[in-house]
């Protein structure tokens, strides 16, 4: 998997993320960067309360989407992405903030 880009509402954090991971592109505009065809998969790790409207955004341009815990704020929500992707048949993915470090740190010792 390759990272192709990164999103921030502001310009300076997009920059500064893109500088520090070798990333050739950086935008502000998630619609512009959505438009990319070389993005297959979109992963969501921005505030709780936009999680939904980024995994529609992504599921609109035909990408599949991976989004950090909590998925969506409301079950609405929850419900309308998870309707997207079955129409659209993508893949999502919730994934659990930092899940291979407290999985780690929960195995016994031996």
């Amino acid at each position: 998997m390759n990272v192709v880009a990164v999103y921030s509402r502001t310009a300076e954090r997009a920059k500064k993320f893109a500088e520090n991971h070798g990333l050739k592109y950086w935008y502000t505009d998630m619609d512009e960067m959505l438009k990319r065809p070389d993005i297959d998969l979109v992963s969501v790790i921005i505030p709780n309360y936009l999680h939904a409207m980024a995994a529609l955004k992504a599921i609109e341009h035909d990408k599949h989407v991976i989004v950090e815990k909590t998925f969506t704020t409301t079950v609405e929500d929850a419900a309308k992405v998870v309707d997207a992707v079955k129409e659209e048949r993508l893949k999502s993915y919730v994934r659990r903030e930092h899940a291979l470090l407290t999985r780690r740190f929960a195995e016994p010792s031996r």
